[in-house]
């Protein structure tokens, strides 16, 4: 199977979802099922639980026509994020492309636990898409943020997600690498989602072919960003600051090894969902 074969019979939704699904199996797509209702109900600009109500609604041909298209690319394993040009991310709906890392599930912890902190100002470093600032902004109506890339293109998809959101006030975007753009400023919270990928690791091919490696890779082990951004927050974090950073499954134990070897505090190793050690919370002593 290649794509839905062209006849003269009908296709209507339901016979679309049961012939995709097996088809993107085969492909080696573990989200099959999902993937093809996301892409079907992009097609037809409806929410993905209205296709169940709509099964048995045939496609016209343009709409079929459509569809093919995007399963040839979902096929070559282009992931569902880029075919859309969206995502949906904590409470809020992000635009995403080649130019920016898909946002996880996994990096919503950094948000909930930032939320919890209540900062009036907060900074954001490696933002891409802008995920996690804008998705605080919209959290904490009354807060800041200064949110940082070292790429041009991330930080032009976050300056259209921030518009679209109406957020684009209370946040100023600046293009640098680490710490270089914070201009002398400090801050109460820095939370970031760094590359932390191994460049030996072995990614699934939705991941390697298609997103930005600058946003994945960081070394033999994996560390190299995080050890920067751990060496360089002190100068940057206001006193009793936190800083929170997302890391990859297994590097828990040498990033809070490393945090207490540069004096931070009240270091802790939060799990996610799947009990995964996840998201490194550490503080600056106190003045």
């Amino acid at each position: 199977m290649s794509s839905p074969p062209r006849s003269p019979e009908r296709w209507t939704v339901g016979r679309l979802l049961e012939w995709t699904a097996p088809f993107f199996k085969q492909k080696g797509i573990d989200s099959a099922r999902l993937d093809a209702e996301v892409l079907l109900a992009h097609v037809l600009n409806l929410p993905r639980l209205h296709l169940y109500t709509g099964y048995d609604r045939p496609l016209q041909q343009a709409e079929l026509d459509a569809f093919r298209a995007l399963v040839k690319r979902r096929a070559a394993r282009e992931p569902v994020a880029y075919i859309t040009g969206a995502k949906g991310f904590h409470e809020i709906d992000l635009k995403v492309d080649k130019r920016v890392l898909i946002p996880r599930p996994e990096t919503e912890m950094i948000v909930e636990r930032a939320r919890a902190l209540q900062p009036s100002r907060f900074a954001d470093l490696g933002t891409g898409s802008g995920a996690i600032a804008l998705a605080l902004l919209k959290a904490l109506p009354a807060a800041t943020a200064l949110a940082t890339d070292v790429s041009a293109d991330a930080l032009a998809v976050a300056r259209e997600n921030a518009a679209a959101l109406g957020l684009a006030e209370r946040v100023t975007f600046r293009e640098g690498r680490f710490f270089e753009p914070f201009l002398g400023e400090r801050f109460s919270l820095i939370a970031t989602n760094p590359p932390y990928v191994e460049n030996d690791a072995v990614l699934d091919p939705d991941v390697k072919a298609f997103e930005p490696h600058v946003a994945l890779f960081a070394g033999a082990d994996g560390l190299a960003a995080i050890r920067t951004i751990l060496q360089d927050a002190r100068g940057v974090l206001s006193p009793g600051g936190t800083l929170l950073v997302e890391h990859g499954k297994g590097q828990g134990e040498a990033i809070c090894r490393i945090a207490r070897e540069l004096g931070f505090e009240g270091i802790h190793d939060h799990q996610d969902a799947a009990g995964i050690d996840r998201l490194f919370e550490a503080k600056t002593k106190g003045s």
